[in-house]
């Protein structure tokens, strides 16, 4: 049996796959970690029913040990968790869209520097993207970088993956972004609005990042007796075409549906190539960005069941579900699919 369980840290993605025989848990691996669990965060996940840590959920569950951990890309709704998973559990095997190499930016984003919210964030992604790295070293780990599209990679006897990598002048951008920032962002301690050249420049350049980062997503594509898994991450749904174009199959009975449910993530194309069954929104009730968005909905089949990780309303009642901390799949050993509320 193949469970699939999509786990509530609010506005984030974390994703638990595990394969059982006999019962017993004989694979496990995680995709992205949600938020950190943290000053800015921790009243989002005490005070929001069902909103769970990664690595909280994944003690309660019994988890012992993870297989194999990736990292689809480092904003902080999905790298935020995934330091305090690989502290807290024996890892084998790391994936990552972006191998950090170097030290962190030495910046000032205190309240007194006037830095947008988003180049806030990334400068903690880029912090907790060198801690991955520093804890990878430590471990005599290598984290591998999914700079390009593989298929058919079995994970185990049953379960394979397709691995669909980062686009090269994407890639080429983003790195070289991140090396710039951590080059020269708060050699100085400059504050952004007085007049300093280079301070201003480092803000737009985490400003920049921050707005390519989800095309820079790896994602992967699940297949267990006969059924697939789509995580799309958070990847526009043109990120697609030339993979489509190529004469791949993104085809899937379960879609992780991108981006938290806004509206690049999707279009008819892109729909109608997958075709879903069951679409899954990792989505808090209390995002800022009103997801999902009422008009992705209209892509899919009539008959497409839709659920989410948080409390929010879905068609066709277009009533929230009750609090819970886990979308879970189960894939059975004869193919079918249960659908559970955990």
């Amino acid at each position: 049996m193949l469970r699939i369980t999509f786990i509530n840290v609010g506005y984030g993605d974390s994703i638990l796959v595990e394969e059982l025989k006999s019962g017993r848990r004989i694979f496990s691996m995680l995709v992205d970690g949600g938020n950190p669990y943290d000053q800015r965060y921790k009243h989002a996940y005490d005070s929001h029913a069902g909103q769970t840590p990664a690595w909280r959920y994944l003690q309660g569950r019994g988890i012992e040990r993870l297989d194999l951990v990736v990292l689809t890309h480092f904003h902080l709704d999905h790298i935020g968790g995934i330091p305090d998973v690989v502290k807290t559990f024996p890892c084998g095997d790391l994936w990552s869209n972006y191998v950090f190499s170097g030290r962190p930016p030495a910046i000032d984003v205190g309240k007194k520097r006037r830095y947008r919210p988003e180049s806030r964030m990334m400068v903690h992604s880029l912090r907790l993207l060198a801690e991955l790295s520093d804890f990878a070293g430590h471990q005599n780990k290598e984290i591998h970088e999914m700079r390009r599209n593989e298929f058919n990679l079995p994970l185990t006897s049953e379960l394979s993956v397709d691995r669909f990598g980062v686009d090269e002048a994407i890639y080429a951008r983003m790195d070289g972004l991140v090396r710039d920032i951590c080059a020269k962002g708060g050699a100085r301690g400059a504050t952004v609005g007085s007049g300093d050249c280079a301070a201003e420049d480092v803000e737009a350049q985490l400003f920049g990042l921050d707005k390519i980062l989800n095309a820079s997503c790896a994602a992967l594509r699940l297949s267990y007796r006969g059924r697939s898994v789509l995580l799309a991450a958070d990847l526009p749904a043109t990120y697609w075409y030339p993979i489509l174009d190529a004469g791949h199959t993104i085809g899937a009975d379960i879609l992780k549906f991108s981006h938290h449910g806004q509206k690049d993530g999707v279009s008819k194309r892109f729909a109608s190539a997958v075709n879903p069954s069951n679409v899954v929104f990792c989505v808090s009730e209390d995002n800022p960005f009103h997801c999902p968005n009422p008009s992705v909905f209209s892509f899919f089949d009539a008959t497409t069941r839709f659920d989410a990780t948080g409390i929010v309303p879905l068609p066709p009642a277009w009533k929230p579900h009750p609090a819970h901390s886990a979308v879970v799949f189960e894939i059975g050993d004869d193919s079918s699919i249960r659908l559970m509320l955990q």
